[in-house]
């Protein structure tokens, strides 16, 4: 499998994009792995963000989904 994997966890740095486009940076305060479309799941400690969906809460105040992740800092 060629698909590049990009595990984050609790306390991760992360970039990541917001609806409008803007890019942020941001600790990671909470994961949650949930239904496309939905953005309340299960909580867990870290998650493949490549091969799940799901919503990360951030500490700047933004949340993104998991496909808005760019990078692990």
């Amino acid at each position: 499998e060629g698909g590049s994997s990009m595990k984050v966890k609790l306390g991760d740095k992360i970039r990541h994009t917001l609806f409008g486009g803007e890019v942020c940076v941001g600790i990671v305060e909470d994961i949650q792995i949930c239904r496309q479309g939905e953005k309340e799941g299960r909580s867990v400690k870290s998650a493949d963000v490549s091969k799940h969906h799901g919503v990360i809460d951030v500490d700047n105040g933004h949340w993104c989904y998991f496909d808005q992740v760019r990078a692990v800092l």
